[in-house]
């Protein structure tokens, strides 16, 4: 977001008070996500997420390589 602290002004401003209060808004149903998330255990390790995507993308590499060998090997018969 980056947002830097406005003054109190700002609230008074119509157009400004909306802006403010949707990115409150936002902010909250991220939060709350966030929240339901950690209390469901839908939450992991960084570390654990990528070794298994790195498991994943050499598995798929893996099927493609011996794919193209097998298209390489009816090519040339």
């Amino acid at each position: 977001m980056g947002a830097a602290i406005r003054p109190s002004e700002d609230l008074r401003n119509h157009d400004n008070y909306n802006e403010i209060s949707k990115q409150c808004n936002e902010l909250l149903k991220t939060l709350a996500e966030a929240d339901d998330d950690l209390k469901n255990g839908r939450v992991a390790l960084i570390q654990d997420s990528f070794d298994d995507l790195r498991t994943s993308l050499l598995e798929r590499k893996q099927t493609f390589m011996e794919g193209r060998k097998v298209g390489w090997e009816n090519r040339s018969s």
